[in-house]
């Protein structure tokens, strides 16, 4: 696994959350779909992203400082 897919689901999720943001705003039908997969796909993305930074070797001392 590599990191960039992590970041490629927080930041699709992160556009998907704005686009149903402008949708909830303006009255759009399908917001709440958005905001759903947003909120859905966003700790997925994080959570990889973790997995990938605690097999990191160098992690450790990272957060040991």
């Amino acid at each position: 696994m590599k990191a960039k897919y992590g970041l490629i689901l927080v930041l699709a999720a992160a556009i998907l959350w704005g686009v149903g943001v402008l949708c909830k705003i303006q009255h759009w039908p399908m917001a709440g779909l958005f905001l759903m997969l947003s909120m859905l796909l966003w700790p997925i993305g994080v959570i990889l992203l973790l997995v990938k930074l605690l097999k990191y070797p160098g992690a450790k001392d990272f957060l040991d400082r």
